[in-house]
């Protein structure tokens, strides 16, 4: 099982059994909430919101922010015990539910999940190189998990990911095929150009074509991609 699942269902079973102890806890004859509660309703907030926009979940997503508008956000006041015994059943059948699907590998997310979480070490990897003053190497690292990129989105939207004679297309003509496909837009395309170019360039030893700030820039757009192409 990859890290990054194991996480989730890790994540999932400790906020169910937190809301199993929610009930009893919870007083309604009180009209405050006890500290110590209230730091656990806002920890299964936010586990909870972790695991909606990690799993791509606008419906369970839509529900924990309904949790902590309505139980976490009155900084410890109290709305009726049946509102909050209706949305704790709720978010419990919502989890066994994704915990089922994980479990059985019926989230098909979970395979980007996994590449994720190698985009994530290439790019801290790079990160570390720039920091130490190794742009070059970074650039590289970058330029790859940003044609990476590309290739997936060229995959998913039935795109040409290689050209007549089965040689791997390289960033500008998938590039430039994701933005005549409507995948993004023509500002997305034009700010991907000039990556491109920077990646050629440190792959071929032209090193002077480009700056350590220019290679910053490249690493905050390319993890930054996902939100660019939305």
């Amino acid at each position: 099982m990859k890290a990054i699942t194991k996480t989730l269902l890790d994540t999932i079973d400790t906020m169910l059994n937190m809301s199993n102890t929610f009930n009893e806890r919870y007083d309604k004859l009180q009209h405050t909430i006890e500290p110590d509660l209230f730091e656990d309703f806002l920890y299964f907030a936010n586990r909870g919101k972790f695991i909606g926009e990690t799993l791509d979940r606008t419906d369970f997503l839509g529900i924990m922010k309904r949790f902590r508008f309505v139980h976490v956000s009155p900084e410890m006041g109290k709305t009726t015990i049946d509102n909050f015994q209706v949305d704790l059943s709720a978010i419990q059948r919502h989890l066994n539910v994704i915990k089922r699907e994980l479990e059985e590998g019926l989230i098909y997310k979970v395979s980007e999940l996994i590449r994720a979480e190698i985009f994530s070490d290439f790019l801290e990897g790079a990160k570390y190189l720039l920091d130490e003053g190794w742009k070059d190497a970074a650039a590289v690292i970058i330029g790859g998990v940003l044609e990476n990129e590309l290739r997936q989105l060229s995959t998913v939207n039935n795109l040409p990911i290689k050209d007549n004679k089965g040689k791997g297309l390289s960033i500008d003509p998938m590039n430039i095929n994701l933005c005549k496909a409507g995948v993004y837009k023509l500002y997305v395309q034009k700010m991907v150009t000039p990556y491109a170019g920077i990646r050629n360039d440190a792959a071929h030893g032209d090193w002077d074509k480009y700056s350590e700030k220019d290679v910053r820039d490249m690493y905050d757009f390319v993890v930054d991609f996902k939100n660019q192409i939305q």
